[in-house]
């Protein structure tokens, strides 16, 4: 469980430190200002999952394994979609955003906010996929692709700001979180196949 929450934590907001210490408040306030709207989408991916975990528990429990990968294929796919959808929405009126909001700074970091937007699309899948896993208890393996991504997070962050400047620690957390997301798809495939051969059939 705490390498889990300690991963998490270092996933998310170790660019906020390097960006600081690196590139200085500024630098930290355009990627902050890009950030801030796209903060709908990892909360209705956290809305879904609460929603949906006690169905995903009786799924499980019948062992209706190929409706548990629909659910959590449903949800990642239209989550996706609406994602993609706000991105878009964002990145087209964010010349007005930046002057109505923002009082005209940030006008060029337009560009950033496409990154951002992978990035929360990646957050998506990965509380989809993650909510799946901790319906089936594997708490462990979660873990550990967990840790495996912040590590990447770090790494790519440290390595691509030297190349982007401060937009590459939005590279280097979208890649650290889309080695976790087909880490944690890989395992949750494995573990619901498993089951599924090992059940007398669909429930």
């Amino acid at each position: 469980m705490f390498l889990g929450v300690s991963s998490t934590e270092l996933l998310t907001r170790f660019y906020v430190f390097v960006v600081a210490g690196w590139f200085g408040a500024a630098a930290l306030a355009a990627l902050s200002a890009t950030q801030q709207l796209l903060r709908p989408v990892p909360l209705l991916a956290m809305s879904w999952s609460m929603v949906a975990r006690n169905d995903l528990a009786r799924r499980r429990d019948h062992e209706a394994w190929s409706d548990f990968v629909r659910i959590l294929a449903v949800a990642m796919g239209g989550g996706l979609v609406v994602a993609a959808a706000w991105t878009l929405i964002l990145h087209l009126a964010w010349p007005a955003i930046a002057t109505h909001l923002f009082a005209g700074k940030y006008l060029t970091d337009r560009w950033m906010v496409a990154l951002w937007g992978l990035s929360a699309a990646f957050t998506l899948g990965q509380t989809v996929v993650s909510t799946g896993l901790q319906v089936l208890r594997a708490f462990k393996p979660l873990a550990l692709a967990n840790g495996a991504a912040s590590l990447v997070a770090a790494g790519g962050i440290l390595l691509v700001m030297r190349g982007l400047g401060p937009a590459g620690a939005i590279v280097g957390t979208a890649a650290g979180q889309l080695l976790e997301l087909a880490a944690m798809t890989a395992i949750l495939m494995s573990i619901t196949a498993a089951r599924r051969r090992s059940a007398p059939r669909e429930a």
